[in-house]
């Protein structure tokens, strides 16, 4: 039961998805993921498809975690990367997890989980969220995953994009220290020293 509420939940955003050619290869993937064809699909019937959509449209409540800035893009895209199962990107994501983390991201903490769960069917995932933001994450990345063409690619693309952004936070939280002027002569040359070192990161291939 549990199972077949989550795909009529995947199906009615895909039905609502304006472009015929990504709503078909976003159909074709929940095919892949579910062992259910295509055509079978097709017959499920949803029940207030259109009444759903003029929901979404007249609603002022966020009930999925919004992507607003170039981090939240490149962590949803990892947890694109993660639900198409792909071993060895999951292994890589894995590894660079710890280096990858921002504080207070909603993202991250749906990434961590999706490490443990196994297997990744999508009612088996959405049956380990609690939060009705972090489901309708995953739901909103379930109907999107068939934008992926080449997994490793986009993972360690994200995680380079990441990587990169931290290191600029932690530029610019170094400068702010600067500005304030309240530090002696000693750590003023060892901050000077980090951002250096920071900004040669900043340069290094992480592929």
């Amino acid at each position: 039961f549990e199972k077949s509420r989550v795909i009529k939940e995947i199906l009615t955003k895909i039905k609502l998805i304006q472009d015929p050619i990504i709503r078909q290869e976003c159909l074709y993937s929940l095919s892949s993921l579910t062992g259910i064809e295509e055509k079978n699909l097709n017959s499920i019937e949803l029940k207030n498809v259109n009444k759903t959509n003029e929901n979404i449209k007249n609603s002022h409540e966020t009930i999925f975690h919004e992507i607003k800035t170039l981090s939240d893009k490149a962590e949803f895209g990892l947890i694109k990367v993660l639900l198409n199962q792909n071993k060895d990107a999951k292994e890589l994501i894995s590894e660079n997890l710890e280096d990858i983390a921002i504080k207070d991201s909603k993202f991250n903490i749906i990434l961590s989980k999706l490490l443990d769960i196994q297997p990744l069917s999508p009612s088996n995932v959405i049956d380990r969220f609690d939060n009705e933001a972090d489901k309708q994450t995953i739901l909103n990345a379930l109907s999107d995953n068939s934008e992926i063409s080449n997994d490793m690619k986009i993972a360690k693309d994200c995680i380079h994009t990441i990587k990169k952004i931290k290191i600029k936070n932690k530029i610019n939280d170094l400068r702010l220290i600067l500005k304030k002027n309240e530090t002696n002569e000693n750590r003023i040359d060892e901050i000077l020293i980090e951002m250096n070192d920071l900004r040669d990161k900043l340069n290094e291939d992480y592929s």
